[in-house]
């Protein structure tokens, strides 16, 4: 069964069998469009070897899961935020 999600040791891309995990650190400021929200210093970064195709996690705390569903805006069918205005997934304008 496929996944999205490479911490099961599956590229989501090509289906390889051989991620590694890495961390990125740095200054990195995460926003949601038009507005800088914080600011995150490492990272979990995970790379397939045999495409080169890498996912990014933020390290997740019960503070930042409540501050980003009250900033930012929810995607997809489970969308959590308070700030549900904008258009329905595939009617973004151009």
């Amino acid at each position: 069964m496929a996944t999205d999600d490479m911490r099961s040791g599956f590229c989501s891309l090509c289906g390889g069998d051989e991620v590694h995990e890495a961390e990125m650190a740095g200054q990195l400021g995460l926003r949601k469009p038009g507005g800088l929200l914080m600011k995150v210093n490492v990272f979990t970064v995970l790379v397939c070897t045999g495409c080169g195709h890498l996912q990014w996690h933020v390290p997740m705390d019960e503070e930042r899961r409540d501050w980003l569903r009250r900033k930012t805006p929810g995607c997809g069918p489970g969308r959590r935020s308070a700030d549900r205005s904008g258009p329905p997934q595939g009617e973004r304008g151009s």
